[in-house]
């Protein structure tokens, strides 16, 4: 667990909130008409959950869940979801470049 701040766990849930349902707010408002990329739309956001969820795991471990990790293989653990953290984010940013790429294309 990274040393921080007792308030900073709860302004990042917060802060992670209000931005991800905006996000599903206007992306639901905009592209939920587009049927073409609508599947894309929820792969992104679920790529972004997992990406958010493996975050979570590495800087709040103990403060928000617990995952009973061995704290002898910690660093193991926390380097794997690095990873998996970057690989979700990188979907969800492909994801969401196709999409825009997509509606780009489409002639009206």
């Amino acid at each position: 667990m990274i040393p921080m701040e007792a308030e900073v766990p709860l302004l990042f849930l917060v802060c992670f909130g209000i931005v991800f349902l905006g996000k599903i707010f206007l992306g639901s408002v905009f592209l939920w008409k587009c049927a073409s990329v609508r599947i894309l739309w929820i792969g992104h956001l679920l790529s972004e959950l997992a990406a958010f969820y493996y975050l979570l795991s590495v800087l709040f471990d103990g403060r928000i869940f617990s995952l009973n990790w061995p704290s002898a293989m910690y660093s193991e653990h926390a380097s794997v979801h690095i990873g998996l953290f970057g690989v979700c984010w990188a979907i969800a940013t492909l994801l969401l470049v196709y999409i825009i790429f997509r509606l780009n294309k489409k002639e009206y």
